[in-house]
């Protein structure tokens, strides 16, 4: 099940600080502290206490054979519309990061078992088959699978350089200009999967699509630090040019995805995904060129997507000839399905589904449950009127909540819920109340910091305080405004629908009237351009998970002004519409810190503020549950790397 606290915990330590050091080493900052430091939270000007979570020390790096090789003479810049690592512990960087070919990025690793079809099996059908506009979690799943990252992330606190060589650090001369410039070198030879070569070309690419704002990206964080990209005369070689000292950069940017340019660059930008790059075309059929070990070949809208070998993977090839990614009504269809063995691998469970997994251990069933660092199911407050235009023309001008906007109001309701009892009847203790954005990881939870009790005499004297009247209907008004309001989630879902109606049952109690209205996910996830309930913030509250991850403890992303989603800015995550002038200090603060300590302490300052303004109900920390059938073997499920590192591997010791 989950890892002792104290040795997550020092794993997440590790997992910030191999990400850290090449910068604070580029700044002239601090030294990393001991293993055994870490072990006691000495790092820390704060003692943390809990769980953790996604990497590296480099050796320093031969010279590598593109780094001479002139940039070209001109910058490309994106259109106006648009001291080295210390070994720590055990983390590592694998890999060959001096050798300059596709061949040294395979393992030459030989599977126990070839060919056959992998059934996943999804109870949410992917939105949109390409990263930039995506926000859902199964299609970030799936794309696993076809892509390939520049910088790819491993269990063990591990950091390998993928599409790129290496890992830039300052002893290879990756991070320079007192961590201003970051020069980071493509492997010779790597090809996408219609067997067009990789380069730093679709680096450029990326980021100007990312930038473009007709592109509708879901976030533009980290891109949107780049000043300037200079290129090699032979492309392999990328010279990248950051406005100021920005300490995620490489969680934002150095570990993503990138976009075809030779297949994408003649099509405008608003139609990619719409084109077949990212959406079926006639009778299914997909043109999505990607980098990973499999090609997304057909996608049957409603019933399954299938991706085959990809057979110019520049990693080990594929175990599988197949996969299926088949769309399932909920949790217990999935489980019914794996036990048949018509699905060999269920995704996406709850702490409420445990009992019944485990029961199932006995016929075979692997039951693959971590740690979820990052991970928090929650529930936001709207701060704004959804009814009123400007909450998406203006926010700034937009009427404020006629419920939601007094603070006092949020607090009745958190305290109103008994969150410990979701936690102990549905989830069946499994999981953890939460308490900020940044719960479950350590060390950058405000541990000074304590769930909101339940206490719902309190709250409703709260309420009585703040001019909110029980009416002869058993609820409240103020003004002729009654205390009734909607909440969204996805459905169907199981587990969040009991949780629902525990919670519309609590707030009854003391005058407060939820009423559910749920949402396909694919409503409400879908992208500002394309009318999103979340990103269009037309909800009165919302539930679902999310989190920072666990490469980097920015949470810009969540309470920052400019993050605010609007026509101007559709990228924004900031459904609350939270606006405060000090935590936008601290959050611009943090991210220019390349000290482990001075970020903590920053940090501590922001969830303490956002603690006290209740913007958000954090609800739980949850933990990563599959199960797969005893067919599938090869999957290692991994607080950092998750599920999905490592598809290549898998195998059906009885193909099919």
């Amino acid at each position: 099940m989950v890892a002792h606290r104290h040795s997550k915990r020092a794993v997440a330590l590790l997992a910030i600080l191999v990400l850290l050091m090449p910068l604070l080493a580029a700044c002239g900052g601090a030294q990393a502290p001991s293993p055994n430091e870490q072990d006691q939270g000495a790092a820390n000007p704060t003692q943390t206490n809990q769980i953790a979570g996604q990497p590296t020390t480099v050796p320093a790096g031969t010279s590598p054979a593109g780094a001479n090789a002139a940039p070209t003479a001109a910058a490309t810049q994106p259109p106006q519309d648009g001291a080295g690592l210390p070994t720590v512990g055990a983390t590592t960087t694998s890999g060959n990061t001096d050798a300059a070919g596709a061949a040294a990025f395979a393992t030459g690793r030989q599977c126990a078992q070839t060919g056959g079809t992998a059934v996943v099996g999804f109870v949410q059908e992917p939105d949109v088959l390409n990263f930039i506009n995506t926000n859902m979690t199964f299609t970030i799943w799936l794309l696993g699978t076809a892509e390939t990252p520049m910088i790819q992330v491993l269990p063990g606190a591990k950091l390998k350089g993928a599409l790129l060589r290496d890992v830039p650090t300052t002893e290879n001369g990756g991070i320079t200009n007192n961590g201003k410039t970051y020069t980071v070198h493509f492997r010779e030879g790597i090809k996408w999967s219609d067997g067009q070569p990789i380069t730093g070309r679709d680096l450029v690419f990326t980021w100007k699509t990312i930038m473009n704002p007709q592109m509708g990206a879901s976030s533009q964080l980290g891109w949107e630090q780049i000043k300037n990209i200079q290129l090699s005369n032979n492309d392999l070689t990328a010279t990248i040019q950051v406005k100021d000292v920005y300490a995620p950069f490489l969680a934002y940017v150095l570990t993503s995805w990138l976009l075809p340019e030779h297949h994408l660059k003649g099509m405008p930008v608003q139609q990619i995904a719409k084109s077949t790059y990212s959406q079926p075309g006639k009778g299914g059929a997909m043109e999505h060129v990607g980098s990973g070990p499999f090609v997304i070949q057909s996608w049957a809208k409603g019933d399954n997507i299938t991706a085959v070998r990809n057979d110019n993977y520049f990693g080990d090839k594929a175990c599988l000839d197949k996969m299926v990614f088949s769309f399932l009504k909920d949790t217990d269809q999935q489980t019914s399905a794996l036990q048949r063995g018509d699905i060999d691998l269920a995704t996406n469970y709850t702490e409420g589904d445990l009992p019944t997994l485990q029961q199932l251990e006995g016929e075979g069933i692997q039951v693959l449950s971590v740690a979820s660092p990052g991970s928090v199911e929650r529930y936001y407050f709207n701060l704004h009127d959804p009814k009123d235009p400007m909450i998406n023309k203006d926010p700034k001008k937009a009427r404020p909540h006629p419920i939601f906007s007094d603070k006092n109001v949020r607090m009745a309701i958190a305290m109103g819920i008994n969150r410990p009892a979701i936690v102990e009847k549905v989830l069946y203790g499994q999981a953890k109340v939460a308490v900020t954005e940044l719960s479950g990881q350590e060390p950058w939870e405000n541990e000074k910091l304590q769930p909101y009790p339940f206490d719902p005499n309190k709250a409703a004297q709260m309420l009585d305080q703040a001019g909110w009247k029980v009416g002869s209907d058993g609820i409240r008004a103020k003004n002729g405004q009654r205390l009734s309001f909607t909440h969204t989630t996805t459905t169907p879902n199981p587990i969040r629908e009991t949780i629902q109606r525990l919670v519309q049952s609590d707030l009854r109690k003391m005058g407060v009237e939820m009423n559910i209205k749920n949402a396909d996910p694919n409503k409400l996830f879908a992208t500002y351009a394309e009318g999103g309930i979340g990103s269009r913030r037309q909800f009165d509250m919302v539930g679902w998970t999310t989190g920072t991850g666990v490469l980097d403890p920015d949470i810009t992303w969540e309470f920052h002004t400019s993050q605010i989603p609007r026509q101007s800015y559709q990228s924004g995550s900031n459904v609350m519409g939270y606006s405060k002038p000090q935590v936008d200090k601290l959050l611009d603060q943090n991210v220019r810190q390349p000290d482990p300590q001075q970020r903590k302490q920053t940090l501590d300052q922001v969830q303490q503020q956002v603690y006290d303004d209740v913007p958000v109900i954090y609800m739980y920390v949850r933990l990563r549950i599959d199960a797969a059938g005893p067919n599938l073997k090869g999957l290692t499920a991994d607080p950092m790397a998750g599920l999905w590192w490592n598809p290549q591997d898998w195998y059906l010791e009885n193909a099919r």
